[in-house]
């Protein structure tokens, strides 16, 4: 970038969080800022596509989001699929959501770099990530 494209970027501070399984290098971002921005960027998706759910599955028993983020993601897909259940996975615990998680949702930490060794093959009848 040309210095005159840099003068043009918002430096926004962001308050970083290790891993919380200890043995990663990845830095995820943990602030009610990041939050927001990862929401916004759901609601701009969602928008965009019409809906959280493009891929032709009906009624699906098993969803995993990988790289949850704010979770905004799972929630919705877990009230539009009562009768799936959710996991989001995520490198950050997602302690408080801003918004009621259903109770066929749950949030799990994992770091993606390392495998998904603890989720069988072939048991998730949707897996996203964004």
């Amino acid at each position: 970038m040309s210095e005159k494209q840099t003068d043009s970027v918002e430096q926004v501070p962001l308050s970083y969080s290790r891993s919380q399984l200890g043995r990663s290098t990845i830095a995820a971002p943990h602030s009610a800022e990041q939050t927001k921005r990862l929401d916004e960027l759901h609601y701009m998706f969602r928008c965009y596509l019409g809906a959280n759910i493009i891929a032709p599955i009906h009624e699906p028993l098993a969803v995993l989001d990988v790289g949850t983020g704010s979770g905004r993601w799972a929630i919705e897909a877990a009230t539009e699929y009562p009768t799936a259940e959710v996991i989001g996975l995520d490198i950050v615990a997602i302690t408080s959501p801003n918004f009621p998680t259903p109770k066929n949702c749950r949030f799990v930490v994992g770091d993606l770099t390392k495998g998904l060794y603890e989720f069988a093959d072939a048991s998730y009848d949707l897996v996203h990530s964004r």
